[in-house]
C-alpha cells in the first residue's frame, strides 16, 4: 500500500476518532449518597456542592433538559466527574448567556457540554441557583 493511501485513509479515520472521543461519558456513580436519595432531597444537593467545592475533583456539566414550574426556568443536568454522577435541577434567572437553550427549551442542546458552569444552593429555598457559565459545547 502506497505512503498516499495510506495518508488519505489516515485523514479519513481521524475526524471520526475524534467525534467518537468528544461528547459526554458514561454515568457510573459510586457515591452512596447519590444512590441513595433522590436529587430534590437536600441531603442530595448538599452532598453534591460539598463535592464540587472541594479541590480535589474535577467536575464536567451535560445539559440534560430544561423544565418551567411555576412561572420559574430551569436546567436539568449531570454533573460527572470519577466514579461520581449526580443529577441536579438548576434555577436559572439570567439567560444571556444560555439564550438558545431557553429558546428551544434545550432540544437543540441536549447532552450539550456546560464548560465551566457555576451555581450554588441557596439555603432559605433549598434550589440551586444558576451563577454563570463560560461556554456550551453541543457536540451534535
Amino acid at each position: 500500500m502506497s505512503i498516499q493511501i495510506r495518508f488519505n485513509y489516515l485523514f479519513l479515520l481521524i475526524p471520526f476518532i475524534l467525534l467518537m472521543a468528544c461528547g459526554k461519558p458514561e454515568c457510573n456513580n459510586n457515591n452512596p449518597t447519590f444512590n441513595r436519595l433522590n436529587p430534590s432531597e437536600l441531603e442530595y444537593k448538599t452532598e453534591l456542592i460539598n463535592l464540587i467545592q472541594s479541590d480535589s475533583i474535577s467536575f464536567k456539566y451535560w445539559l440534560m433538559g430544561y423544565e418551567k414550574q411555576n412561572e420559574k426556568e430551569y436546567l436539568q443536568i449531570e454533573a460527572i466527574a470519577d466514579s461520581i454522577c449526580a443529577k441536579a435541577k438548576i434555577l436559572v434567572k439570567d439567560w444571556s448567556k444560555m439564550e438558545g437553550i431557553q429558546k428551544t427549551k434545550a432540544g437543540a442542546y441536549h447532552g450539550a457540554d456546560l464548560v465551566g458552569l457555576q451555581f450554588k444552593l441557596n439555603p432559605i429555598s433549598e434550589e440551586f441557583e444558576y451563577l454563570d457559565i463560560e461556554e456550551i459545547i453541543d457536540y451534535d
